[in-house]
């Protein structure tokens, strides 16, 4: 099959489609406070991502492995690594907070 070529605008709309099918989650931190008024106007737009939501911070092929990583974060708070392989399947693993 062979491993797609990096392509951050496909990876943007993979996670788009995701999430308006109710595929994508994210856990929130610990000690999150869902009463906050911030935290509230955040946790609606994760309702709503968009591609212009999705900013890519790395994106690069591992030749040690032979996989696309693509790291990337939703809303400027909740960073994901996505690991594409050559049979087409890929890995979501959610990294970290930024913190404010």
């Amino acid at each position: 099959m062979g491993l797609p070529k990096l392509d951050e605008n496909r990876i943007k709309k993979l996670v788009v489609e995701q999430n308006h099918t109710d595929k994508f989650f994210a856990k929130l931190p610990k000690g999150f406070n869902v009463n906050d008024k911030s935290n509230q106007k955040l946790l609606k737009k994760w309702s709503s991502i968009t591609e212009d939501d999705i900013s890519m911070e790395e994106v690069e092929y591992s030749e040690k492995h032979n996989v696309n990583v693509y790291t990337f974060n939703i809303h400027e708070f909740f960073r994901f690594g996505f690991v594409e392989r050559e049979d087409g399947t890929i890995d979501v693993q959610q990294l970290s907070f930024i913190e404010n």
